[in-house]
């Protein structure tokens, strides 16, 4: 009796957990349309977290170093030894901001600061409120670097919780090695699903809209397909009109 208890509480909480985590779109007007794609007064007015920056790397062939910002998140330890950190009476304080991992960044962004090494200028990556889940340069063939940064970003506070976080709409931006011309190419009411680069300088990436606009991303929304060529940044839709006839 008291297994079948432990057991039906751990579905319980998985599925409560799951269901917190679920994105969602709270309209605001009867078109089903977000009106504000960017900062909204709420998100502007509520207090700042206090930002730190982790240490800096630096992209195949950039003239730049990157500095990742983050609001602070403080973890406590009571027992083990770190190289990092500062001592508190018998704990430690871990300051964590993401990880760089197989030329791509993870983490929770603010910003990112990029430093110029021959002349010391820096500047933002935007003025936007954002957060930026991954980011990393392109690469031809899996070894040769281009002169872009693609990024997932999360912009628009899609839920009206006041937050920007997971449980928002990510969507996918391209920038200039060193971080300049910061360009949306996906639509900012469609959550991005995945994208792929190919040696043509194109890049795919796939979308799913609410298309029934009942605030949640289901199975039985549209998925879109898109191409970007990345000479001239130009972006359309593709397949649409296959797909459409096979699913008729």
């Amino acid at each position: 009796m008291k297994k079948t208890f432990l057991l039906l509480l751990i579905i319980l909480t998985i599925s409560c957990s799951e269901k917190e985590n679920e994105k969602k779109i709270v309209y605001e007007n009867v078109n089903g349309q977000i009106e504000n794609p960017k900062i909204t007064d709420t998100l502007k007015n509520n207090p700042k977290s206090k930002l730190i920056t982790g240490l800096p790397f630096k992209l195949d062939s950039a003239r730049t170093i990157i500095f990742p910002i983050a609001e602070i998140k403080l973890r406590t330890e009571k027992r083990g030894i770190t190289k990092i950190g500062s001592y508190s009476g018998s704990s430690f304080t871990f300051f964590a901001i993401g990880s760089y991992n197989n030329r791509e960044y993870y983490g929770h962004l603010d910003n990112l600061i990029f430093e110029n090494i021959e002349n010391g200028k820096k500047h933002l990556l935007t003025n936007d409120k954002i957060k930026i889940k991954t980011f990393g340069q392109l690469h031809k063939n899996q070894s040769i670097p281009i002169k872009k940064i693609i990024y997932e970003i999360i912009t628009n506070d899609s839920n009206k919780d006041n937050k920007l976080n997971e449980n928002d709409l990510e969507n996918l931006y391209v920038s200039g090695i060193n971080g300049e011309n910061l360009t949306m190419i996906s639509k900012i009411n469609e959550d991005l699903i995945d994208w792929t680069f190919l040696n043509d300088n194109l890049l795919y990436f796939r979308t799913i809209e609410d298309s029934n606009k009942n605030g949640e991303m289901e199975e039985n929304d549209t998925l879109h397909i898109y191409k970007t060529n990345l000479t001239n940044m130009e972006t359309i839709e593709i397949l649409e009109s296959d797909l459409n006839k096979l699913n008729e």
